[in-house]
């Protein structure tokens, strides 16, 4: 892991007492844990996102819909050598 830097953030005091619950129940060792892994969980997500997001950007680009159907041809060419 690399260096850790203290940073400060206002958010509920039902968050904060919630967090507290889970650490003391031994989701995670601490509360920066806690809170680490879950920003490390919804940058995931976000990475996720923004895959899907160029997929469907993909999906709809003329050249590449192009060169989809090319190698489909070329694959049905090879299936129909076999």
């Amino acid at each position: 892991m690399s260096e850790s830097r203290k940073v400060t953030y206002q958010v509920s005091e039902e968050l904060v007492r919630e967090v507290r619950e889970a650490v003391r129940d031994g989701y995670a060792p601490s509360m920066s844990r806690f809170v680490e892994d879950a920003m490390r969980a919804r940058l995931q997500e976000i990475a996720r996102e923004r895959v899907r997001e160029g997929v469907r950007r993909a999906a709809t680009d003329p050249l590449v819909v192009r060169d989809i159907a090319a190698v489909e041809d070329e694959l049905n060419g090879v299936e129909e050598q076999l």
